[in-house]
């Protein structure tokens, strides 16, 4: 009850700044949908609304609870049907959804078509020496703990290899202490980092190695920025920009992520050439224009709609 009327104080705020500023299309990205869920329930309404899913929230959610995931997410369950335009991030966070039960009609479904970062703030540094990187959360699902077992399997065969641990989580202390106490020097744990690239303008590898969708992820897109080959589990939607050109795509092994990382180490110019072409590649495709191209039209659309159709005016 206090979250209902916490989101409706919020909507009569927005409320305020839509009658003054003659707003008449929102987008709600992923919770910030909640305050413009009572623009929905109005059966004549004049703004135009569109949700920007860009989250896999369903993934918690067991297949077997589907009245409780009703029950739960009833707001936005019921703000994806009736939105004007569901953007989703990816195809498989639409999937996830359809699998929940949730229908979309076809002609109300649009997907990002790329993600972007700040590629000023991304370079190629010094990688003369051979050094790895995992940035992410520390929680079971980003597997942090296989990248840090690959890590210690190298270390005993190639010491020279360095091996960069940036993130924090429920695993963070658990991962330092095995770190601490392998005595391998060459294993870098830092928690918390507030300018990744810094690292990666160095590394020639990055290890992206979560559970269930690796795309559009900042960290890899920095990673690439910076010149690094990937190595991602082939999950989700990953393949969508992690492939042979740019990356190693591989099962959810620890097996086969010191395979990964040993073929890079022994081969250089497999290397090389894999990380000059992530490196164009997302300056090329994943860039803030496009994405700004994307949704000025998603506007425009949604806007044309509340603007000329009769039953609005």
């Amino acid at each position: 009850m206090k979250s209902y009327k916490t989101q409706f104080v919020l909507y009569r705020e927005i409320e305020k700044y839509r009658k003054e500023y003659k707003i008449n299309v929102f987008i709600g990205v992923y919770s910030g949908i909640l305050p413009l869920y009572f623009y929905l329930r109005k059966k004549k309404r004049k703004v135009g609304i569109i949700f920007s899913d860009m989250d896999s929230w369903f993934d918690d959610v067991y297949s077997d609870m589907r009245k409780y995931w009703y029950k739960s997410y009833s707001s936005f369950n019921y703000a994806l049907k009736q939105a004007d335009i569901v953007d989703f991030l990816s195809p498989f966070i639409l999937d996830g959804l359809r699998k929940k039960g949730i229908i979309i009609p076809e002609d109300r479904i649009s997907i990002t078509p790329c993600s972007f970062t700040d590629y000023s703030k991304c370079k190629i540094g010094d990688k003369t020496k051979f050094q790895v990187a995992f940035a992410s959360r520390l929680e079971k699902y980003k597997n942090p703990e296989m990248f840090l077992e690959a890590a210690l399997i190298l270390s005993k065969k190639y010491p020279e290899i360095i091996f960069h641990i940036m993130g924090e989580g429920r695993l963070s202390s658990s991962i330092n202490e095995k770190i601490k106490s392998s005595g391998f020097l060459n294993i870098i744990f830092y928690g918390f980092h507030p300018q990744p690239v810094e690292i990666l303008a160095d590394t020639s590898v990055f290890v992206s190695i979560q559970t269930t969708n690796n795309y559009p992820s900042q960290s890899v897109l920095e990673a690439m920025a910076c010149g690094n080959v990937i190595i991602a589990n082939d999950v989700g939607d990953t393949r969508m920009f992690i492939n042979k050109n740019n990356g190693i795509l591989i099962e959810s092994d620890w097996a086969q992520l010191v395979k990964g990382i040993e073929t890079l180490y022994l081969n250089k110019d497999l290397k090389e050439r894999l990380g000059r072409f992530g490196y164009s590649y997302v300056r090329e495709n994943h860039t803030i224009e496009k994405m700004a191209e994307y949704y000025s039209d998603l506007f425009k659309n949604v806007s044309n709609v509340y603007v000329y159709n009769e039953r609005y005016t």
